[in-house]
């Protein structure tokens, strides 16, 4: 959160004056005045108490919309990476059951031989596709 001083504060040989801008936490002690803590800067870790400063309201980064446009476009690349993941899985499975087929010593030209041959490697590939 921010706060801008409302007047001046002097603490030690430390001076902040009235109209900057600090980027603080809360201090949340219910016996402790209310008072912020610098969290950024040259000033950081100082203690400022809360009557020398007021609240800033949070700046959206974006506006609600293009928090929308963002968050779609993000789910649509995490989906297609986890498309691209199973279609990766599902290619490296079939090329290695068809890499288990011929690596096989060979039968010859006989037709018999390629058409088991062939059934054996659809027969592989039907179930993947259907995962997909």
């Amino acid at each position: 959160m921010k706060i801008r001083m409302i007047k001046e504060y002097e603490s030690g040989q430390t001076i902040l004056c009235k109209g900057e801008i600090f980027v603080v936490r809360k201090f949340s002690m219910p016996l402790k005045y209310d008072a912020y803590q610098i969290i950024a800067g040259d000033h950081s870790g100082m203690e400022i108490p809360g009557y020398y400063c007021i609240e800033l309201p949070e700046e959206k980064i974006y506006s609600e919309t293009e928090y929308n446009e963002l968050k779609e476009e993000l789910e649509k690349t995490k989906r297609e990476l986890e498309e691209e993941k199973r279609n990766g899985a599902l290619r490296m499975a079939i090329k290695k059951e068809v890499g288990f087929w011929f690596d096989e010593p060979s039968t010859g030209s006989d037709e018999k031989d390629t058409e088991i041959l062939t059934k054996r490697i659809v027969d592989a590939v039907v179930p993947f596709y259907k995962q997909a």
